[in-house]
């Protein structure tokens, strides 16, 4: 455990725990098995040298801390994972990813990440090479958040504007269709592999006034053709 797996509070508290040491006299080798003995966290020496001479600093990572005060940033966000967007992790770190066609959508996704990571301009918008646009944010705090499936569910029924918004926005579409009676229909589909998501997407829309209804359009495991 070290460097910026550690969760950011304890971070601060390390950082000013290795300042007081240094100042008071300690020696690099003998801050490491203080803050080891005290915390169970191993620092190395070339860390402890960065804080003390204020190259690095936690202090200035507003980034690494999720703001949970945001909660409608969030909520969409949480709407934006249970669309399109994903969550990568590997031994660089946890990331969470958006990508799309409409570049409108991926914009306010920088936007609105950079509001819970605290942020003073949004996070940069790329294009790939099969023309989606693509943003991306390394938060272990936010990737870790939105890994619990139950805090997804908190934040639809939090701020279910916010996430249906999102959802839609990734997943939903547009149809046309011809009624018995000859009429032209028309409604808004959204297709997910999570039935139970789905219910509670359609439940909060039953209680905003929205008709809905949740079907099954083929079976798992079953053959689509397109022809």
């Amino acid at each position: 455990m070290g460097g910026r797996r550690i969760p950011r509070n304890l971070r601060l508290k390390l950082y000013r725990e290795v300042l007081e040491l240094r100042e008071a006299g300690i020696s690099y080798r003998k801050i490491q098995r203080v803050i080891k003995d005290k915390y169970g966290v191993e620092i190395s020496r070339s860390n402890i040298s960065y804080w003390v001479r204020g190259l690095h600093s936690p202090l200035n990572e507003p980034y690494n801390h999720l703001d949970t005060s945001r909660e409608r940033d969030l909520a969409w966000i949480a709407g934006m994972l249970a669309g399109d967007g994903s969550i990568k992790v590997n031994r660089k770190g946890r990331f969470l990813a958006l990508k799309v066609r409409d570049r409108e959508l991926a914009e306010e996704a920088a936007r609105r990440l950079a509001n819970v990571m605290g942020r003073g301009r949004p996070y940069a918008v790329n294009r790939l090479g099969d023309g989606r646009y693509y943003v991306q944010v390394q938060s272990r705090e936010l990737v870790d958040h939105l890994s619990v499936r139950e805090n997804v569910f908190l934040h639809l029924e939090r701020s279910p504007r916010e996430f249906i918004e999102a959802f839609f926005d990734c997943e939903g579409g547009p149809t046309g269709f011809v009624k018995v009676s000859g009429r032209f229909g028309a409604s808004i589909e959204v297709g997910n592999t999570d039935r139970g998501l789905l219910e509670a997407v359609a439940l909060k829309l039953s209680e905003m006034g929205i008709r809905c209804s949740v079907s099954l359009h083929h079976f798992r495991g079953g053959l689509l053709r397109d022809e």
